[in-house]
């Protein structure tokens, strides 16, 4: 079955397959769909925050080894070169990454954010944990946080954080939950809202922006559609 090339937005690549999974209300969000948005973010939210791709942070877990390799700016993790900067790294979560099957490519069964505060002293990063099913995914942004730690060379008392978050109402919309997630702390952090990283204002910032009813999210794979047709009109 033919399945043609559509799009090409700096390197984000998205096929005629790719397009159905958003037009279609009850599909989970493959890695393609969920880095074209991610890369989206990262051009409108530029100057404080990251976005990494997922078969980026899947090579980071599974192939890339620190003590061989031994180049920490593998998912952008140099820190801030100013004193007073915080940058984010947001880390789309797959369950899928402390799975023995993760050489299937596009596996995995549930999505989530994981954000990344560097700050220029080597003791000022946290992570805190979004997850729209509440404990599904901590092992595995654990198992990612735990070895981004090990690369920057920080060992905190506490890790990773557990945030509360907006709960799914389905088996399909982690994807979504995630995407709106990164959205929302990027435009608070863009506005200079973080009010020193606190997780109880984190948590206020999702919960009022990001909602659990399926029409919310109905709107938002619209939108993604609407966008990916209107950046191949303006490339052809």
């Amino acid at each position: 079955m033919s399945n043609p090339l559509l799009l090409n937005y700096h390197d984000a690549v998205l096929y005629q397959s790719d397009l159905n999974i958003l037009e279609s209300p009850r599909v989970w969000l493959n890695d393609a769909c969920m880095n074209f948005v991610l890369t989206r973010l990262g051009k409108e939210f530029a100057s404080r925050c990251r976005f990494v791709d997922p078969s980026v942070l899947s090579f980071f877990m599974h192939q890339w080894d620190e003590e061989e390799d031994g180049d920490e700016d593998v998912l952008g993790l140099k820190r801030p070169q100013d004193d007073g900067s915080t940058l984010f790294l947001f880390l789309p979560i797959n369950d899928n990454y402390v799975s023995q099957n993760w050489t299937n490519p596009g596996g995995g069964t549930h999505w989530s954010l994981l954000l990344l505060a560097m700050e220029k002293k080597k003791d000022g990063s946290q992570f805190w944990h979004f997850d729209s099913s509440a404990g599904s995914n901590q092992r595995a942004a654990l198992a990612v946080a735990q070895k981004i730690q090990r690369v920057m060379n920080h060992h905190p008392k506490h890790p990773m954080e557990e945030c509360t978050a907006p709960q799914q109402q389905n088996g399909y919309d982690c994807g979504l939950h995630t995407l709106a997630t990164a959205r929302a702390l990027a435009m608070a952090f863009s506005s200079g809202e973080e009010n020193k990283f606190r997780k109880d204002t984190l948590e206020d910032i999702v919960r009022q922006t990001v909602a659990t009813s399926p029409s919310f999210f109905s709107k938002m794979r619209q939108a993604m559609v609407q966008d990916i047709q209107s950046l191949i009109q303006e490339d052809s």
